[in-house]
């Protein structure tokens, strides 16, 4: 009995350690990983930078989240659903998209952050993303009871997607000095867009 419990707990591991090798091998054979953070306009900031990013002759998909998620194709102007399963949103569905950008060879992947849950963020952008771009959108109050309840805690939980040795853009706000001095314990280049 004890034999069987811990061949299957073996065979889990094994498969949960290779599954992970494979994971991260699919990140990597994308140059190009940009995650999108913020309370709102994440979705049309990602339709945006994957336009410019698109014009710019990438192969580049993008991918929105929330009630509408959708996938957005340099090869095409129609966007398409996800489509989920039963379990509803959650970031491991982010395993499948990459492997569908990487199987298609993608230059660029720009992605919408779809974790609210602070410890679930750093998850997003250390496992599944690894983005070497991070955008911060903005730091407004919702998600409180989540990410809160003050704005200095939805701003901190919006660090995790600020990346190691990457680029961070982000707009001028009560928090684009405390972003700029984590990007700089990262390593990381910042750059203050126009939020005009």
């Amino acid at each position: 009995m004890i034999l069987t419990i811990v061949v299957c707990v073996l065979i889990l591991l094994t498969y949960g350690i290779l599954e992970r090798i494979l994971h991260q091998k699919r990140l990597h054979s994308i140059p190009t990983r940009i995650n999108v953070n913020g309370i709102r306009g994440k979705s049309t900031v990602t339709r945006l930078i994957t336009g410019v990013v698109k014009e710019a002759n990438y192969r580049v998909v993008g991918k929105t989240t929330g009630t509408s998620a959708r996938m957005i194709y340099w090869f095409t102007k129609d966007e398409s659903p996800i489509k989920r399963r039963k379990e509803g949103p959650n970031i491991g569905e982010q395993r499948r998209v990459i492997k569908e950008v990487a199987d298609l060879e993608a230059d660029a992947l720009v992605c919408e952050c779809m974790a609210v849950q602070p410890d679930y963020q750093i998850i997003f952008q250390n496992i599944m993303i690894n983005s070497n771009i991070g955008v911060i959108v903005n730091v407004l109050a919702d998600h409180m009871d989540v990410m809160g309840p003050t704005l200095n805690e939805v701003a901190d939980a919006f660090t995790a997607t600020i990346p190691y040795n990457g680029y961070l853009v982000t707009v001028e706000s009560d928090y684009l000095d405390y972003f700029k001095k984590v990007a700089t314990q990262r390593n990381t280049k910042k750059y203050k867009g126009n939020n005009s």
